[in-house]
């Protein structure tokens, strides 16, 4: 078994809607997601790349968990691989419920 290098940045968020993590202006030299794990609870969380954090428009779903319906089944995704992201892309998630949560790291480029 390999190391796997965690990133500088982290964070860990139970989203209830929309809710940006990196900024396009703030991603000025691109950015690398080195590891990530969604727990989503009974319903959806999606990570997200587009122009904004804000909108589904222009976007694209790049690490998406999709929970049970069924009471008390609890799942995990972990992220089987390092993402990279271009300059000036916005990274933001999306749950479909409050009790779905994000994990990431990251790394921004120069």
């Amino acid at each position: 078994m390999n190391a796997v290098t965690m990133g500088k940045h982290f964070t860990t968020l139970h989203p209830n809607g929309i809710v940006e993590i990196v900024s396009a202006a703030q991603n000025t030299g691109g950015l690398i997601i080195q590891t990530g794990l969604i727990a989503p609870s009974n319903g959806t969380v999606d990570l997200y790349v587009g122009p904004t954090g804000s909108s589904l428009a222009d976007s694209a779903i790049i690490f998406s968990g999709n929970g049970s319906h069924i009471t008390n089944s609890n799942s995990e995704v972990v992220m089987p691989y390092p993402i990279r992201i271009p300059a000036g892309k916005a990274l933001w998630t999306y749950s479909s419920t409050p009790g779905g949560a994000i994990a990431l790291t990251w790394d921004l480029l120069a």
